[in-house]
């Protein structure tokens, strides 16, 4: 029997990437979580490197991810081309410089809420369905701990994402 490649096209970035031995979720020019087997860190635009805070995993009570998503299934049709077609035909689409982000919603052991927001590769948000999967992800993250050592390797892990 002959094994069949399964070709997939992506129209968008992806959600995630792997670098330093951590998987980040948001565009890596703006606002980012990063993941990693000991906890999560905010981390500022990259002319800020002061802006960032870490959350260990044991200081973790509840983390929920509230994903930024667009309205069609390609972010960058939301960006370019409805606004385009709205100048034309004289609609006012919407402001493209107003990020639909996504909020990594975090309660601390001491009850303190923090709501982080990570900022898309475009405006319009994150494809829905990179949304419903980096939801489930960070929630598989919360109801099992052993999952999180997976975190310790993010190049093998980032394939399984997809």
């Amino acid at each position: 029997m002959q094994a069949h490649k399964i070709i997939s096209l992506r129209f968008t970035p992806l959600p995630w990437s792997a670098q330093d031995n951590v998987l980040v979720l948001g565009n890596t020019d703006g606002r980012v979580v990063a993941f990693g087997a000991a906890g999560l860190r905010h981390q500022g635009k990259p002319a800020d490197p002061g802006a960032r805070r870490d959350f260990p995993w044991d200081e973790i009570r509840e983390l929920r991810l509230i994903p930024g998503t667009a309205v069609t299934p390609f972010p960058w049709l939301n960006d370019y081309l409805l606004p385009t077609i709205g100048t034309v035909l004289g609609i006012d689409y919407y402001d493209t410089n107003n990020a639909n982000r996504s909020v990594l919603r975090i309660v601390t052991a001491d009850f303190d809420e923090h709501n982080l927001a990570i900022e898309p590769h475009y405006p319009a948000g994150i494809s829905r369905t990179d949304g419903r999967r980096a939801a489930r992800f960070v929630d598989r993250l919360m109801a099992e701990p052993e999952f999180r050592l997976l975190l310790a390797y993010p190049e093998q892990l980032l394939p399984a994402l997809l």
